[in-house]
């Protein structure tokens, strides 16, 4: 399913002027690194999300130019374009102008790149952030009970750090961190278990083993009144250390892999494979709670996969429009665009 026809760009980076036709089914862009391979997905998902994935707008434009342009093609007809200056963004769409790209333009991304191998060894902090997204789209009301949630912690910190706090003056905020926690501790679990019954034949799926996969997750599900009490439990604690110690923003979600933590004991080619097979789930999930196919971007993706591996990757995105960027073409696939 074909989503975006072309590409368009003017100061992009280290682009001066730079357009490309796209296919139906897979596209790949070939060249070495540092000739702005990465650039070409970053516009694309710019357009297509309202933001970048690896950095800030004003990073966009090429160095010495007072602005950059970006515009893509899209089989539903539509035009998306951004102009980004050192002072100002705009989004244009067939003659309707915008600060930010609006929801309703937005469409189903499922993103590759090699920062994401960081899922599984870097902090707990963006393992939370990933899987809040994704858990997201499971459930409509997960992103307004994380917001409700981080906005009572705020409060009760604010009022743990001014060294004044009393039970009675943080009971307000602990009765909504215990009505937003207990959720969030609940759809995480929910969420978990939902990635739990596909993983490890995902993953199998790709590498053809039969390797065991785990997402395992550290919180555990309780009610209202228990969470409450914990936080009743810990307010001297609290109070000393001036911010709370109990809740989902201190859990954490780790790849286990054939029963062992898989940032210690799998090898890279193995741990690529395990945040493919999590690709793989989430644009499933995307379709399921979207009604959509999204498009699948793939920066790099074949570095330490065999051609076993490679071939299957292509096997299990065969449905999506896939852009995908390597340094040399791999098996079975010739380069639309070289750079």
């Amino acid at each position: 399913m074909q989503i975006v026809k072309s590409v368009l760009l003017k100061n992009f980076r280290s682009h001066d002027e730079f357009a490309a036709d796209f296919t139906d089914g897979v596209s790949l862009i070939v060249g070495k690194n540092g000739t702005g391979k990465t650039s070409i997905l970053e516009a694309v998902y710019l357009l297509l999300n309202g933001t970048s994935f690896k950095s800030k707008d004003i990073e966009l434009i090429k160095n010495g130019k007072p602005n950059m342009f970006a515009e893509i093609q899209k089989t539903d007809g539509l035009t998306p374009r951004v102009i980004i200056s050192l002072t100002d963004k705009a989004f244009k769409i067939n003659g309707e102008t915008s600060k930010k790209l609006k929801t309703e333009h937005r469409y189903p991304t499922v993103l590759f790149e090699p920062d994401d191998l960081n899922l599984i060894h870097n902090s707990p902090n963006a393992r939370r952030e990933y899987f809040d997204r994704f858990f997201g789209l499971l459930n409509t009301n997960y992103a307004a009970t994380i917001s409700g949630y981080k906005k009572a912690m705020t409060q009760r910190n604010k009022l743990l750090k001014s060294g004044f706090a009393t039970t009675e003056s943080v009971y307000s905020w602990d009765c909504l961190l215990a009505k937003y926690g207990s959720n969030i501790l609940k759809l995480r679990t929910y969420g978990a278990s939902q990635i739990n019954q596909k993983i490890s034949d995902t993953y199998n799926t790709i590498s053809d083993t039969l390797a065991k996969v785990e997402l395992q997750y550290s919180g555990r599900v309780i009610d209202e009144q228990e969470y409450l009490a914990i936080l009743t439990g810990n307010f001297e604690r609290d109070s000393i250390v001036g911010s709370t110690t109990f809740g989902p923003h201190r859990d954490d979600f780790l790849f286990i892999f054939n029963g062992k933590m898989a940032g210690q004991t799998a090898s890279r080619g193995e741990n690529r494979t395990i945040i493919l097979a999590e690709k793989f789930i989430e644009a499933s999930a995307f379709t399921n709670a979207k009604g959509v196919s999204p498009i699948i971007l793939l920066d790099d993706v074949f570095s330490e996969l065999d051609d076993k591996r490679q071939t299957a990757l292509m096997s299990n995105f065969r449905d999506h429009q896939i852009i995908i960027t390597a340094v040399a073409p791999p098996p079975k696939l010739n380069p639309l665009i070289t750079l």
